[in-house]
């Protein structure tokens, strides 16, 4: 399992949730690995979106949300770090004219995974638990600022048609994104998929 101190290139000096790397795949288009997460709490909000504009602003509205919260909105009034990567949970909606779920995380530093994290001053945040999870990943790279909606959409289709039907979770992904929109070079962002092992 990575720790601080052994993290990634593409955390950039902050914190990450560790993993171990169980399995790659150099071979298709797109390449990917599968992670093993062991069990992390992370801060979350929820919101909706229906197009790609929507969800750009979904994406900036919650992160707005977590940034306050990091920044003294909870019941200690401290400051938490800024970790990678901000994940973005995307549940598809049911049909053309239903709304998408997002769910946008920032991962809890680990001086505050056992104990908890101070709890948040408003209601549309949340502490959740992710349990041990295997993932597989597409690791990418974008232009400032970032990955659109659509683009997401597009590279979770590709990853998901060279992993064998029934071994990844279809119903949602994820989109992980390592950098801030002023970063211009050594990004890094990825799709994840949850496995059923």
């Amino acid at each position: 399992i990575t720790s601080p101190s052994s993290a990634p290139w593409f955390c950039h000096e902050i914190e990450c949730p560790g993993y171990s790397v169980v399995a790659s795949n150099s071979t298709s288009s797109p390449k990917y690995e599968m992670r093993l997460y062991p069990e992390s709490l992370w801060v979350s909000t929820d919101l909706e979106f229906d197009s790609n504009e929507e969800y750009q602003q979904a994406v900036y509205m919650g992160f707005r949300r977590l940034f306050a919260y990091i920044s003294g909105a909870n019941e200690d009034q401290i400051k938490v770090d800024m970790t990678a990567p901000v994940l973005n949970k995307i549940t598809p909606g049911a049909g053309p004219f239903c709304k998408s779920n997002l769910t946008l995380s920032f991962y809890v530093p680990l001086a505050f995974q056992a104990q908890g994290p101070p709890k948040p001053n408003a209601d549309d945040v949340y502490v959740s638990s992710e349990p041990q999870q295997h993932v597989f990943v597409y690791q990418y790279s974008t232009l400032p600022p970032g990955p659109s909606g659509e683009s997401i959409v597009a590279d979770a289709v590709a990853l998901s048609r060279v992993l064998k039907p029934g071994s990844f979770e279809s119903s949602y992904y994820y989109s992980a994104q390592y950098d801030p929109p002023f970063r211009i070079f050594n990004r890094h962002d990825e799709i994840w998929m949850r496995a059923n092992v």
